[in-house]
């Protein structure tokens, strides 16, 4: 005969794994000295009437033992409760957003609560467990299902005590008219956003960039995900690399652009990282536009100054960018050395000497460690380099800059 643990003593076990996974708090709620604790060590400010007492009391009076609770409070912050065995179980506060400074300002200011910080309400924020509405739920009813695996699955009821529902937008002709308008204005300053970008207007792509971001309910409510921030990132490094090209900076250069976004946005592990990656990438942009606009090279000597300047560090191989630029090697250097005066590879060593200097001159770091960050491991071939260079080893040209 197999053995059944007691349906508490199951969840105990299983609640402590889920625990492990996902961080997310299992709290039983027997008696007021339990729902006083629970509510004293999660309520952030009295708008969360769910996470007051009386608030609380109210939710554990809707949890029978057929349904599941699901409840949001007014700083969109999630809690699920279900009973076993007449015992009143919680799961949470979880969010299932992530929010941005910015996103916090407006939410605060919006409830007129000037009296709590921006960093504050963060703090409180990420401290809950990020998770989505849908995952959640998949939990509860698994967890439910393993310890009563004969059981039919739970109703889930959503309660809100908060009476201040700030998600829900009535649908009228009023708001059409102002969603359509707020589609207008969004066109406008992606287009004038387009224009900056191709004239390498940095300031103006800024301020265009931070217009169709701003936080209107009917295009973007407070807080998201981080998948909708990636795929908001996306949309945002097309239209930037299209007009950049449109600019006349070369495809080579606007690509090596784009893939450093998109590594950026992938290894982003908050809603504002993504936000400044962005920034960075039209930075970038506009910057490389101006120089191409400026510059007197050919577009293929551009784009191997801006392979050399921003890849001198690692291997590079002629071979490979000659190959990507559809030429064939002997031309480009010929080319290269025409229009420069050397060749590429010469223009390779120069520049990372130069760098070199300037990091000699201005950090503590060992000649093998500058030697590595410019790109030339071997510092004894770096220190024979620098000294045809700069008619000095490294060491001499260090003190020389010494105060």
């Amino acid at each position: 005969m197999d053995f059944v643990l007691p349906p508490l003593q199951h969840f105990f076990l299983l609640s402590s794994l889920l625990h492990e996974l996902y961080h997310l708090e299992f709290t039983v709620l027997q008696t007021e000295e339990d729902i006083s604790a629970f509510c004293s060590q999660h309520c952030f400010h009295p708008l969360q009437k769910e996470f007051t007492p009386a608030g609380l009391d109210k939710i554990i009076l809707q949890a029978a033992p057929d349904t599941i609770v699901h409840t949001i409070d007014y700083f969109r912050i999630h809690l699920m409760l279900f009973t076993l065995e007449q015992t009143c179980i919680a799961m949470g506060p979880f969010c299932p957003l992530l929010f941005s400074q910015k996103d916090a300002c407006t939410l605060l200011s919006d409830s007129r609560l000037h009296t709590i910080g921006t960093m504050e309400f963060l703090s409180y924020a990420s401290a809950c467990p990020f998770l989505s509405e849908k995952h959640a739920r998949n939990i509860v009813r698994s967890l439910l299902h393993c310890i009563y695996p004969y059981e039919d699955d739970r109703t889930i009821i959503d309660l809100t005590v908060n009476s201040i529902q700030p998600e829900k937008i009535e649908e009228s002709e009023s708001t059409r008219a102002n969603y359509a308008l707020l589609l207008e204005k969004r066109y406008f300053y992606e287009q004038n956003f387009r224009k900056n970008i191709m004239e390498g207007n940095q300031r103006a792509a800024l301020l265009n960039l931070a217009n169709m971001e701003q936080d209107v309910s009917y295009l973007k409510r407070i807080g998201s995900t981080l998948e909708n921030e990636k795929i908001g990132a996306a949309i945002s490094r097309t239209t930037a690399r299209l007009a950049a090209m449109d600019g006349g900076l070369p495809g080579i250069t606007a690509d090596q652009i784009s893939n450093q976004n998109t590594k950026d946005t992938l290894t982003a592990r908050t809603v504002d990282d993504i936000l400044r990656a962005k920034e960075k990438m039209i930075c970038s942009y506009c910057a490389a536009v101006r120089a191409t606009k400026e510059s007197q090279y050919s577009v293929l000597v551009q784009s191997v100054l801006y392979e050399i300047e921003h890849k001198f560090h690692q291997d590079i191989s002629l071979s490979d960018l000659a190959n990507e630029l559809a030429v064939s090697k002997n031309y480009l250097i010929k080319r290269f050395k025409t229009e420069v005066g050397m060749t590429p590879i010469q223009y390779l060593t120069d520049f990372r000497l130069k760098r070199a200097a300037m990091l000699l001159a201005e950090h503590t770091l060992s000649i093998q460690n500058i030697a590595n960050v410019v790109g030339i491991p071997d510092s004894n071939y770096f220190t024979k380099l620098f000294k045809k260079s700069f008619h000095m080893t490294p060491q001499q040209y260090r003190k020389t800059k010494i105060i």
